[in-house]
């Protein structure tokens, strides 16, 4: 490797060697020029990195960790391919790899994103796939994947929602067809499924119904007031009506015809005004629970605000924090989405319980928001003006404090951790790691060393 290439220092350490020799000792990972820190991940044996590089051509790899920093499993995707996850399936022992596919064009068909699962310990390539899977979401006993995208995507699959079977890669048939959704795993066999509802805007609807009608009798009208000119003009040549009538007929004609000229006029422009209303409108987000085993959805629910107040689902969220997400110990669901009238966005965090009743709502607006995966526990970081906050989650106050007491005991939060260009998909217990210039560097945690 060049000299100038990329170094990844992971100080990784027993405990009881650093506390008796008190030194580092650090290993060294050579990676591509100009590479960087995309994500970092963390199970109970493996930590996965995701590394990126855009210049001169954009190139990604992967790598598997063992918590002493031997390398165990590096994958390099395609030039020019960006790669979406990259994530340690501990239970099955898998590395999984998803690249983005591409958009179609000239008439040529897109290309699902490719998903391939590989073997830690022998590096070999278990199966591959393909689906749309621009997001995943791996079930916590490691069996299934739900692969999910945006609708605007154009692959071959579009926005399918597909869940898949991670021992081999094949799909599990269901027969859910669905819209502008998002998903999350209840737990090993149940998925929490949100749906934005859609529709007719019944002002819009009523509007233009009886637009309609009036454009049909005003022309209709005008119609017969032209017939009357020809008809005038006839019987005057024919002398039936003498000049004077025929004169007093057109311009009361005239008049006639004016005005419903100028109702038409007037009728335009207010439906011009009335076109900036939308047509369809956003209803009430709706979440249900399907169960893989039984191909049932077992409950089904319109979700409002305890007020009544529609809460709308989010097609992105602040600080990288999905639209749903799942605490498996509790079986929390916490939901980001918009309160309120549709048209004036008011982001808030919703806690619901299985039953799917909501059992809190908190305003983010204006704040980044970040979720924190410990072990089993979810913990949201707020960050507004600089300040840092951590939410209670039973209540939904902001503290502005830098520590979480997890089931294990205390942990500081250090702001980087939170900070782009590097997410932590799981926050790492016992490791520390700092981001400096072209190195990252990982330490025992103070809380480990005690």
């Amino acid at each position: 490797m060049k000299g100038n290439s990329l170094l990844i220092i992971l100080g990784m350490f027993f405990i009881p060697i650093y506390l008796l020799n008190g030194q580092v000792n650090s290993k060294v990972l050579n990676l591509e020029q100009n590479a960087s820190i995309q994500e970092v991940g963390e199970t109970k044996n493996f930590i996965s990195i995701r590394t990126g590089r855009s210049e001169p051509n954009r190139k990604y790899s992967a790598f598997v960790l063992d918590k002493t920093g031997n390398k165990l499993l590096e994958k390099t995707g395609e030039d020019n391919r960006f790669m979406v996850q990259a994530e340690a399936v501990e239970p099955l022992n898998y590395f999984i790899v998803v690249q983005q596919g591409y958009e179609g064009y000239e008439g040529t068909p897109g290309k699902d994103d490719l998903i391939q699962a590989f073997d830690i310990k022998t590096g070999n390539e278990v199966w591959q796939t393909h689906a749309n899977a621009l997001r995943y979401s791996v079930s916590p006993d490691g069996k299934y994947m739900i692969t999910q995208s945006d609708v605007t995507m154009s692959g071959p699959s579009g926005s399918k929602f597909t869940i898949m079977n991670l021992q081999n890669g094949t799909t599990v048939s269901h027969t859910l067809k669905l819209r502008s959704w998002f998903a999350e795993w209840l737990d090993n066999d149940r998925i929490v499924i949100a749906l934005q509802q859609i529709k007719k805007n019944p002002d819009t609807k009523n509007y233009y119904e009886n637009l309609a009608k009036k454009e049909k009798e005003r022309n209709t009208l005008m119609d017969s007031l032209i017939h009357q000119r020809m008809r005038l003009s006839i019987e005057l040549k024919m002398r039936k009506v003498s000049q004077q009538e025929y004169d007093d007929k057109i311009a009361e004609n005239n008049q006639k015809y004016d005005e419903l000229n100028k109702q038409k006029a007037e009728a335009v422009r207010i439906k011009n005004l009335h076109q900036q209303k939308p047509a369809m409108m956003l209803d009430a987000s709706k979440l249900m629970i399907y169960n893989i085993q039984t191909s049932q959805i077992e409950l089904e629910k319109e979700i409002n605000a305890p007020d009544g107040s529609p809460m709308l689902l989010r097609s992105s969220s602040d600080g990288g924090l999905l639209t749903i997400s799942v605490e498996p110990s509790t079986q929390t669901i916490y939901f980001c989405a918009r309160k309120g009238n549709p048209n004036v966005a008011s982001s808030c965090l919703t806690k619901l319980n299985k039953s799917l009743s909501v059992t809190m709502v908190t305003p983010i607006a204006g704040m980044k928001l970040n979720k924190l995966k410990v072990d089993d526990e979810i913990f949201f970081i707020a960050e507004k003006k600089g300040i840092q906050y951590v939410m209670d989650k039973n209540t939904g106050r902001l503290y502005q404090t830098n520590k979480i007491s997890t089931k294990q005991g205390e942990i500081t939060v250090e702001t980087d951790i939170i900070k782009q260009p590097m997410p932590i998909k799981n926050y790492l217990r016992n490791l520390n790691i700092q981001q400096k210039n072209n190195s990252v560097e990982f330490s025992i945690r103070k809380e480990a060393q005690q």
